[in-house]
């Protein structure tokens, strides 16, 4: 049985639910939106374009890190993102230009995990993405019923770690990681039966609680 907040997710994809995301600056300022994939991203071009640049651009903040191509990402849309009413992804709009993306996957109230955000151009200045993340939990936690988002990310990303940990989110643990080559393909696995372990790297275990975030940015 599909969960109400699944409902909602395949209400939007489908287009059948409108959704926008207004980003507003500290002065409560419009800057930009997030706009949800839909239905309509297979007839758009230029944003499967954008979507597999920024991909192959930050392929090496990734746990699958390989260079796809836009047939690929326009197949792993239709097949995957668009039929996954667990998961639902966000363009990046500073005034009307596309910059990046973000969204969360594996929603299962009261947890839900956050999901692939890039910035792909520049645009909308230094804070940009921190007020669009904004928009964006403030929705996840205030419509779907979540009460903690979870995030796992490369320890070499530091400036990725510190602008979570500036945003409230906190450390939960740290694990091992192994790398699994398949020739054109490298996969960054959590487990390593046989598999080489990546030495002087963990992936970091972040979880970001809606009381918290709700107290420190509601309007």
């Amino acid at each position: 049985m599909m969960l109400e907040s699944q409902q909602l997710i395949k209400e939007i994809i489908e287009e059948r639910k409108i959704v926008t995301l207004d980003i507003f600056d500290q002065q409560k300022k419009i800057i930009g939106y997030l706009a949800p994939v839909t239905i309509s991203i297979l007839d758009n071009q230029e944003i499967i374009d954008k979507l597999t640049k920024w991909r192959n651009q930050t392929q090496d903040n990734f746990l699958s890190q390989f260079t796809v191509t836009s047939p690929e990402t326009k197949r792993w849309l239709k097949d995957d993102v668009l039929t996954d009413y667990g998961r639902l992804m966000f363009i990046l709009y500073f005034q009307d230009k596309p910059i990046g993306r973000m969204g969360f996957m594996n929603l299962r109230p009261p947890l839900v995990d956050g999901d692939g955000l890039i910035r792909g151009e520049r645009g909308g200045g230094i804070h940009f993405i921190h007020y669009a993340l904004i928009a964006e939990l403030t929705w996840i936690f205030e419509i779907l019923g979540v009460e903690k988002l979870i995030t796992k990310i490369l320890s070499k990303n530091e400036n990725v770690i510190f602008m979570h940990e500036q945003f409230g989110f906190k450390r939960q643990q740290e694990v091992k990681i192994y790398f699994h080559d398949q020739g054109t393909k490298k996969i960054i696995l959590e487990y390593g039966e046989k598999i080489q372990e990546i030495k002087n790297e963990k992936l970091i275990y972040m979880t970001l609680d809606k009381d918290n975030f709700l107290q420190k940015h509601s309007n």
